[in-house]
C-alpha cells in the first residue's frame, strides 16, 4: 500500500478556499462576509488553533463569527448571549452533580451556587433590557416603513396630479410620520439600541 502525504494549504491557499465557501455561510446566516473577515479567520486560526489544520479551522471560525453576527442582528448582543449560555451551563453542571456527595463535588456545587446567584439577576436584567431594545427597534422599523410608503404615495399623487391627496400627504401625513420616526429613534437611543449592520468584518482599534 502506498501512502500519499497531503500538505495542509498555505495561508494564501486557505484564504482562496474561504472565499469560495463564504457565499454558502452568507446564505445560511443571512449576513454579508467581508474580505477582512475572511483574511482574519485564516490568520487567527493559523495563530491560535494550531491543533487543527487549515482550512477547516478557519472555516469553523468564520461560521461561528457569522452565527454571532446573526444573533447580534436579531437583537441579542454577544455579551448577553454569553451570559445566558454561561447560566445554562452552570445549571447543567449543578444538575449533573446533584447526587454526588464527595468533597470535590460539594465544593464544586458550592462554587456553582455562588456563580448562579450572581448570574441570575444579571441575566434577568439583561433580558428586560433586551425586550425594551427589541420593542423600540421594532417600533422604529415599522414607522420607517410607513414613512417610506408615504413618500412613495407622495410621488404617485404628484404624478397623477391628485392635489387633494398630495396636500394631505405633504402637510399632514408625512410631517406626522417624520416626528414619530424621530421620537422612535430617540427611544432606541435611550435603551441602547442600534441598527446592526449584517456585514461580518474585522474589528479595528482606534
Amino acid at each position: 500500500m502506498t501512502i500519499v502525504g497531503i500538505d495542509a494549504p498555505t495561508v494564501d491557499q486557505a484564504i482562496e478556499v474561504l472565499r469560495g465557501v463564504a457565499t454558502r455561510y452568507e446564505k445560511h446566516h443571512n449576513v454579508r462576509i467581508g474580505e477582512g473577515a475572511i483574511v482574519a479567520s485564516v490568520t487567527l486560526a493559523k495563530r491560535y488553533l494550531q491543533d487543527r489544520e487549515l482550512p477547516d479551522s478557519a472555516i469553523d471560525l468564520l461560521d461561528e463569527t457569522a452565527a454571532r453576527k446573526r444573533v447580534e442582528i436579531e437583537g441579542m448582543p454577544a455579551e448577553v448571549d454569553d451570559l445566558i449560555r454561561r447560566l445554562d451551563s452552570v445549571k447543567a453542571q449543578q444538575a449533573a452533580l446533584a447526587d454526588d456527595d464527595d468533597d470535590v463535588s460539594r465544593k464544586t456545587r458550592a462554587r456553582l451556587v455562588q456563580e448562579r446567584s450572581e448570574l441570575e439577576p444579571k441575566v434577568a436584567a439583561a433580558r428586560t433590557s433586551l425586550e425594551s431594545r427589541r420593542g423600540a427597534l421594532a417600533a422604529s422599523q415599522l414607522l420607517q416603513k410607513e414613512l417610506g410608503e408615504a413618500l412613495s404615495a407622495l410621488d404617485k399623487a404628484r404624478d397623477q396630479r391628485d392635489f387633494a391627496r398630495l396636500g394631505e400627504l405633504e402637510h399632514v401625513t408625512i410631517p406626522d410620520l417624520k416626528r414619530r420616526v424621530q421620537a422612535a429613534e430617540e427611544a432606541v437611543q435611550r435603551v441602547g439600541g442600534t441598527r446592526a449592520s449584517n456585514l461580518v468584518t474585522i474589528k479595528t482599534s482606534r
